[in-house]
């Protein structure tokens, strides 16, 4: 009995590590504004690291994730696809995005807007219209491989998300992404080039 003291307080260090992070990613260090209006530039998100400790994420999702090395696809992809494979080896730094598809899941781009399996999906949190052509259109249809997730830029604008890089592994997903309140009246988008990527505050 003499030691539950001391078991009780490795427990609550082990609990805090595995709960929310209140220092957790900032949206201004996303890049540009891949997840506008949901996340502003410099909103400060909590991130639970032990979120996916117990279950699989799960789509609608706002996550934190390691990127491919060099945020690019495995290999050129078809014309009019998105990368259908990852890389092999994560970075080190972090990003976030919007899970829209899991394993399985057939996704395919088209104006900006997301078809799954076939069927155009809503998403009320996507509320700018997609000018950068490139990523805009993207009809052939990508199957997901099993153990993987189809991670999108709410700003469809973004260019640097699954659609450039591929499906992300399960094991690169880090945490689970508070999800903010959106503001009332979002201002236009900027269309950046840069990359979306993340980082720990």
């Amino acid at each position: 009995m003499r030691y539950l003291p001391l078991a009780c307080v490795l427990l609550g260090a082990v609990l805090m590590w595995l709960g929310p992070e209140p220092h957790g990613l900032r949206g201004d260090e996303l890049g540009d504004d891949s997840m506008a209006p949901g996340i502003a530039a410099g909103q400060l998100l909590s991130v639970d690291r032990g979120a996916f400790s117990s279950r699989s994420p799960r789509v609608g999702e706002i996550v934190s994730f390691h990127p491919p090395a060099g945020e690019r696809c495995a290999s050129p992809p078809p014309p009019s696809s998105s990368c259908p494979f990852t890389s092999r080896t994560p970075e080190v730094g972090e990003g976030i995005k919007r899970i829209v598809a899991g394993p399985g899941d057939s996704v395919e781009i088209l104006a900006g807007r997301l078809i799954r399996n076939g069927r155009r999906i809503p998403e009320p949190y996507d509320r700018w219209p997609c000018v950068t052509v490139r990523v805009c259109d993207l009809p052939r249809p990508v199957r997901l491989p099993a153990g993987t997730w189809w991670l999108l830029a709410d700003n469809r604008n973004a260019p640097n998300d699954s659609r450039n890089y591929g499906p992300i592994p399960t094991a690169w997903i880090t945490g689970l992404v508070a999800s903010p309140v959106p503001p009332k009246a979002p201002v236009a988008p900027h269309v950046s080039h840069r990359h979306a990527r993340g980082g720990l505050a």
